[in-house]
C-alpha cells in the first residue's frame, strides 16, 4: 500500500501521481496514474477532496478535438466492506458536475467502481411525446442533451450493452448507471476492440466492475480496447483493461473527427410527415431528376465509380434535409434561449435555463 512518503522508482523519462486514502490510520490504498515527462505539459491534474477519483485534464491539442478531456481514475471500494460508502458516487459525480461546469470539455472514466451492471442500459431514450409536450424541441442545447446518444450509432457503436457477468446488479450498479445516463456517459466495455459484443469478466473470473466510461464522442478515439488475462503480479483478482487513444504531437498526424454542423434542424414531428413527403416530391431544385438521369447515363456506360456513386447519394441527402429545413424549420445550435410562439408571456432565459437543470436532474423520473 502506498503512502505520501512512498516513492516508486520508475525509468528517469516516467513521472507520477498518486492520491492515498486517508481516513484509516493504516495505509489502506488509493490510485497512481503513471505519464511519460513528455507529456508533462499537455497533463493537468486537479486538487479535490474525493479519495475515490483522482482527475486530471487531457489538452485537446493532442487528441485533436475541439475540447479538452477531463479523465477520473476511479476506485470505489466494494460493499459491505469496512471503506465502502454509497456516497463515493455521490462525491464522484459532484465534483464531475464542478469540473464539467466550469470547462466545456469531454469526460472519460475508468478504473474499479465495485458496480455490477450487467447488461442493463446506460443511456435514455427520450418520450417523444413528453419532448413535444413541454417544447423541448425547440431548444438547440436541450436535444443535444436529450438525444446524445445518437452519437453511438452515428459511429457505428451498439447501443445495446452485453456482459459474460451473471451476477445481478448490485446498488453500486445502478449508481453507476445513474450517473452514465445523467451525464450522457457510456461503458465502453463490450462495444469496442476485442470485448466488442462480449462483455469479458474483470474480477474473479465471474464478474465486471471494471470499465471504461467516456463520453459519446470520445468512441472514435478509441483504436484498441481488451481485456486482459489475469496477471497476479498486477492485482489480486482483477483483469486489467487495455485501452488505447488515438493522439497526436503534430498537426499532419491529426485526426478528423466529426462535429455536428452549426445548425441543426428541429427534430422530426409525426404530425408533418405528410408536408415533408410531398416537399421531397416537388424537389423545386429538381434534384432528383438530375440523379435520375446520372443513374441511367452510368447504366448505359456501365462505367460508375465511387466517386459517382458518393455524389448522388449527397444529392439525394441534400433533398432531404433541403426538405427537412423547409418543413420544420432549423435553429442555431448555439443559441442558448428560444421562446415558442406558444410560451408563457413570462417564460425568459432564466426559465428556460432552470428546466435545463430540472430534465438532468429529474431525468430518471420524467423519462
Amino acid at each position: 500500500m502506498l503512502t505520501d512518503l512512498d516513492n516508486l522508482n520508475l525509468p528517469d523519462d516516467y513521472i507520477y501521481v498518486t492520491k492515498n486514502r486517508k481516513k484509516f490510520k493504516k495505509a489502506s490504498g488509493g490510485i497512481v496514474v503513471i505519464y511519460r515527462k513528455s507529456l508533462e505539459k499537455e497533463l493537468n491534474f486537479y486538487n479535490t477532496e474525493s479519495q475515490f477519483v483522482l482527475w486530471f485534464k487531457i489538452s485537446k491539442s493532442i487528441l485533436s478535438l475541439n475540447s479538452d478531456v477531463i479523465f477520473g481514475c476511479v476506485y470505489v471500494p466494494p460493499e459491505n466492506s469496512k471503506y465502502s460508502t454509497i456516497e463515493a458516487f455521490e462525491e464522484l459525480e459532484n465534483e464531475l458536475n464542478i469540473l464539467t461546469n466550469t470547462e466545456n470539455c469531454y469526460v472519460a472514466l475508468v478504473g474499479d467502481f465495485n458496480s455490477k451492471t450487467g447488461s442493463l442500459p446506460d443511456y435514455i431514450i427520450p418520450d417523444e411525446s413528453v419532448v413535444s409536450m413541454f417544447d423541448l424541441d425547440c431548444d438547440a442545447d436541450i436535444l443535444d442533451y436529450l438525444y446524445d446518444y445518437e452519437n453511438l450509432t452515428r459511429n457505428k457503436i451498439t447501443l445495446q450493452r452485453v456482459s459474460q457477468c451473471t451476477c445481478r446488479p448490485n446498488k453500486y450498479g445502478h449508481r453507476l448507471l445513474e450517473l452514465c445516463r445523467k451525464n450522457n456517459l457510456y461503458i465502453a466495455n463490450s462495444r469496442v476492440g476485442s470485448d466488442k459484443d462480449i462483455g469479458e469478466k474483470t474480477c474473479n473470473d465471474s464478474s465486471v466492475v471494471d470499465y471504461l466510461i467516456i463520453s459519446s464522442m470520445l468512441f472514435p478515439l478509441i483504436f484498441y480496447f481488451e481485456i486482459a488475462d489475469f496477471i497476479p503480479l498486477y492485482s489480486d483478482c482483477h483483469s486489467f483493461i487495455n485501452f488505447r487513444l488515438q493522439a497526436t504531437f503534430s498537426k499532419s498526424d491529426s485526426i478528423v473527427i466529426n462535429n455536428r454542423n452549426d445548425k441543426t434542424f428541429v427534430r422530426w414531428k409525426s404530425e408533418q410527415k405528410s408536408e415533408y413527403v410531398d416537399r421531397i416530391h416537388n424537389d423545386p431544385e429538381g434534384i432528383l431528376t438530375t440523379v435520375m438521369n446520372k443513374l441511367d447515363e452510368l447504366s448505359v456506360n456501365n462505367d460508375a465509380t465511387q466517386n459517382d456513386i458518393n455524389n448522388i447519394v449527397l444529392d439525394i441527402s441534400k433533398n432531404f434535409k433541403d426538405a427537412a429545413a423547409e418543413t420544420f424549420g432549423k435553429i442555431n445550435k448555439h443559441k442558448h434561449f428560444y421562446k415558442h410562439e406558444n410560451s408563457k408571456p413570462w417564460f425568459n432565459r432564466k426559465c428556460s435555463m432552470s428546466r435545463k437543470k430540472f430534465i438532468k436532474l429529474e431525468r430518471d423520473i420524467v423519462f
